[in-house]
């Protein structure tokens, strides 16, 4: 329905300029005979009518590029509701949204313009199906009251009910007329009445009005119709009266005056006589020459000169789908990938015309989970220029890049080339020699990481060490740098800690850097060891942004001397229907299996740019769920036993990491299901909004239904499951508590 709307919304539009074209040629050539004007609006018909038209280079028709350029405002991105990014109403993102990359976001009048694309074709079928109804009560009852009308001869009928005399009926007519019209009244009616139907016209006010019914919300479809009937009925006059003398004109004016009526009603039906425009008919036909050779002759021209110019419609460059393709290929060669840009430039061969344009858009999600649109170089739509470099930022947020390449709108070659811009960036990333990987990109970024990682170190007499690869990737513009945390947990007594920071997003490291440190063991008995490795970007004074990260934790029972057994962590999804299946793989290399039950229609999907654990849950293109690993307090055997999984209370020894938070934790704790080392509990998770300018204090807390669940015989992490409020029913949220279970590691 939208796309037919959309049609009828262009076939109006290139109709509008024929349709002033013949208003303003009936203004100016007015003595020109009216049959002349007649065949202007059936050539108004024809263009409303048909789909399509013959191209020509003398087509006085705006290009449909031309009205596109009208009708969107410069930088509009132009594409499907599927491009708009659907934004949770949970969390708000802090890092991502300062990221210049995001500096064209989703419009704030999406939403009124995915309205409008429903709105308005249901408002024009309620209009068409208002007018064809009435006109059919209308014809119908105009049936009825014409049931009694008494034949007068052949077609012809007479009624006390009709005040002026009309045709009625379309494949058989019949012509209606008063009782008592004197003889001589009545030769000059049925003259004009017969020449009607000889001449087609019931037929051709039928077609102009079903044209006005379709194009109704078009105001110059109803000028058009307006004047097409008087031109019909003045066109008809000149047929009748072309034979007759000056007496014999002045007598059927009278019968024209005599059977007028004040009716003005717009309708496909009947033709009446005496019911358009009176008075201009009497003038017509007093000033009424038969036309002379030159003046039919003069006519003629300008009927075929105006079929040319608004019944054609300029040609467009017209590439094949081959040409395309040839040419995307070649501008593939073009890109290149240039530390955290991508740079292209456009090949030669573009069109003379500048039919040829392309979009550059995507997607990404923050840190909490939001979903943004990506739209890049909208300003250069339709000035695309050759040997331009053209720059591109990369971020690994990035979830989706595309570039899309396609000729003119009103091409007869709709075909769309997409040139998947991450694949190439991934693909150069790879390719990266050895002497390349100083350069900074999401893949060196994070080789970088796993290897420091997998160099912590313990050693016997309390020291700890991490070294550094000889080449620390940096980036172009100088502002990412390399940051290091490392801490240890000690306890002085059951569910008693304490921390020693040895490094605090430590910088300016040089490649090759060994760090050797010292434990302080005063501090009680070592519980665990922390280090974080990361990339950030500084975005403002004193503000970053996350670009690259990864940590690794040492629990007991230590291998003293050996460094970190690490392996990149990652998720892996798989759902079948309803039951969904997602193995892990954490940073010792162990693999761990989480199965639960989710509502139908809801799908999973994993969003590696929040965390490598991170999965957020969709239903209808709708962020809805959200689901993490989050570590244990304490990873000392002995506090994790001490924990009661059927107590009703939050067990710090699992919930300390995120339930000590100052701007986040756990209320409404509720167990659910309990084993010896572990729990099923609901409970709502509270935030604050760390986006909002405003001191701690005076932020709210916003509440999320959330499911925990813990297992300590089988990993470190409690697995977190946040939804929106009030999205599960109670039976959803039992079925998935019920359902919800956690294997132990299948390691080889």
């Amino acid at each position: 329905m939208k796309a037919l709307f959309g049609e009828l919304v262009n076939q109006s539009i290139f109709a509008s300029w024929l349709i002033c074209a013949v208003l303003v040629l009936r203004i100016v050539l007015k003595k020109l005979p009216r049959q002349f004007f007649v065949l202007l609006w059936m050539m108004v018909g024809i263009r409303l009518i048909f789909p399509f038209s013959i191209e020509s280079a003398f087509s006085l028709i705006p290009s449909r590029q031309a009205l596109t350029a009208l009708s969107a405002p410069k930088g509009t991105f132009v594409g499907t509701a599927n491009d708009i990014a659907n934004i949770p109403t949970a969390e708000q993102a802090a890092n991502i949204a300062s990221s210049p990359a995001f500096s064209a976001t989703k419009s704030q009048s999406a939403d009124f313009f995915e309205f409008g694309r429903w709105f308005l074709p249901l408002v024009w079928c309620i209009g068409l199906a208002v007018l064809l109804t009435y006109t059919a009560l209308r014809y119908w009852r105009l049936c009825r009251k014409m049931a009694t009308a008494v034949r007068y001869r052949s077609n012809i009928f007479e009624s006390e009910a009709v005040s002026s005399p009309f045709i009625l009926g379309i494949f058989r007519p019949k012509i209606y007329l008063p009782f008592h019209l004197d003889n001589k009244t009545l030769e000059y009616v049925l003259a004009h009445e017969q020449a009607h139907i000889r001449r087609k016209d019931h037929w051709w006010k039928l077609v102009g009005f079903l044209c006005l019914s379709v194009y109704w919300p078009n105001p110059l479809s109803w000028l058009a119709y307006l004047a097409f009937c008087r031109d019909i009925e003045l066109a008809c006059d000149e047929h009748v009266i072309r034979t007759l003398g000056s007496e014999q004109r002045a007598d059927y004016t009278e019968a024209l005056v005599f059977c007028s009526t004040n009716r003005h009603v717009i309708s496909g039906c009947p033709l009446a006589f005496g019911e358009i425009g009176v008075r201009a008919r009497v003038q017509s036909i007093f000033r009424y020459k038969k036309p002379t050779f030159f003046t039919i002759a003069a006519a003629l021209v300008v009927c075929i000169l105006v079929g040319i110019g608004f019944l054609t419609n300029r040609p467009e460059n017209t590439v094949s789908t081959e040409s395309l393709q040839a040419y995307a290929d070649k501008l593939q060669k073009n890109i290149s990938v240039q530390g955290d840009t991508i740079v292209f430039t456009l090949p030669k061969g573009l069109p003379t015309d500048r039919s040829f344009d392309l979009t550059i858009t995507g997607s990404a999600l923050s840190e909490e989970g939001l979903s943004r649109s990506l739209h890049f170089l909208d300003e250069e739509a339709g000035n695309w220029q050759e040997n331009k470099p053209y720059t591109i930022p990369l971020d690994p947020a990035y979830q989706n890049l595309e570039m899309n390449l396609f000729w003119g709108k009103n091409s007869t070659d709709n075909s769309v080339q997409t040139i998947d811009l991450l694949a190439i960036a991934s693909k150069s990333s790879s390719q990266l020699s050895q002497n390349d990987q100083s350069l900074l990109t999401p893949t060196t970024a994070q080789q970088f990481i796993d290897q420091v990682l997998s160099t912590l170190t313990l050693y016997e007499d309390q020291t700890i060490s991490f070294s550094l690869p000889q080449t620390i990737p940096t980036s172009q513009d100088g502002k990412t740098h390399l940051s290091i945390t490392l801490s240890a947990t000690f306890s002085t007594a059951p569910s008693t800690y304490t921390a020693q920071t040895l490094l605090d997003r430590e910088t300016g490291w040089q490649g090759g850097d060994i760090y050797k440190g010292m434990l302080d063991m005063s501090n009680g008995e070592l519980d665990s060891i922390f280090l974080g490795v990361f990339f950030q970007t500084e975005v403002a004074p004193d503000a970053y942004q996350i670009y690259a990260k990864g940590s690794v934790e040492l629990a007991p029972p230590f291998s003293y001397g050996t460094p970190a057994e690490y392996a990149h962590p990652c998720v892996e999804v798989e759902q079948k229907e309803t039951q969904l299946f997602l193995t892990y793989t954490l940073t010792n290399g162990q693999t761990t299996r989480l199965s639960f039950t989710v509502p139908e229609g809801v799908t999973a999907k994993i969003a590696p740019a929040i965390s490598v654990y991170h999965v957020l849950f969709l239903y209808q293109n709708s962020t809805v769920g959200w689901l993490d690993l989050q570590p244990f307090g304490t990873a000392n055997p002995q506090d994790l036993m001490a924990v009661d999984p059927a107590e009703n209370q939050l067990p710090m020894q699992i919930f300390s990491s995120t339930a000590l938070s100052n701007h986040a934790g756990y209320e409404d704790y509720l167990v659910k299901r309990h084993w010896s080392t572990g729990a099923v509990a609901s409970a709502k998770y509270t935030w604050q909004d760390l986006a909002e300018s405003l001191p701690a204090a005076a932020m709210t807390y916003q509440t999320q239904d959330c499911i925990l669940m813990y297992d300590w015989a089988i990993m470190p992490y409690f697995v977190e499951l946040k939804w929106q409020e009030d999205f599960l029913s109670a039976p959803q949220a039992a079925q998935l508590e019920n359902s919800i279970t956690l294997s132990a590691p299948a390691n080889p």
